[in-house]
């Protein structure tokens, strides 16, 4: 009975503990993240007005962000981006908002949070990113490179840059199944690896 009830503790532990880690922010790259680094390639300093349109299919529900790869070419500006995120198919704008130039880092990923979007799944979205008239040099810059799986048009200004995606990263705030699956799966792979082995050292 005292067996029964330690193995229904543990498992109990077990899945709190997986539940808990699946939960969060999870990062979907619009990229191919095969392509080295040295391969993305500077889009141009975002200013006059310049307009970038990325759009993307968001495979899960809970849409709350992204995460973007800049240039700020070592330097401090302190112009302002607005960003929309419309819905591809009924055209209206779902997120809106302004991203201070002089918070982001150079050469690095920079988070950007919105409001959770909740029933984004299967769905196409389109993000805007817009200077908001920047003069030259006191503007960033985004990369590009060989577009992912869940990338779809990129515009930049009206030039559509085929086969080529943002260096980006959507983020979805959710519970993650498989990492919740595979976690459990670890885990007890671990208890029963430590008992054969305890088994074998008796």
């Amino acid at each position: 009975m005292k067996k029964k009830l330690a193995i229904l503790v543990i498992s109990l532990i077990i899945i709190i503990i997986s539940g808990i880690r699946a939960h969060g922010n999870w990062e979907s790259a619009l990229y191919n993240t095969d392509i080295s680094t040295s391969a993305y390639e500077n889009i141009g300093e975002m200013h006059d007005n310049m307009v970038i349109r990325q759009g993307f299919y968001s495979k899960s529900n809970g849409l709350s962000g992204f995460s973007i790869k800049v240039a700020t070419y070592d330097r401090a500006n302190n112009s302002q981006l607005i960003y929309r995120v419309r819905d591809e198919e009924t055209g209206q704008t779902v997120v809106e908002g302004i991203i201070n130039t002089e918070d982001l880092k150079d050469n690095s990923f920079n988070e950007i949070s919105f409001s959770k979007i909740s029933n984004s799944r299967n769905k196409n979205y389109v993000l805007e990113i817009q200077d908001d008239n920047a003069a030259a040099g006191n503007g960033i810059a985004f990369f590009k490179t060989a577009a992912g799986n869940l990338s779809q048009s990129l515009m930049v200004n009206d030039e559509e840059i085929v086969d080529q995606a943002l260096v980006i990263k959507v983020i979805t705030n959710r519970f993650n199944i498989e990492y919740f699956i595979v976690f459990i799966a670890l885990i007890v792979y671990i208890i029963l690896f430590i008992k054969l082995l305890n088994k074998f050292l008796k």
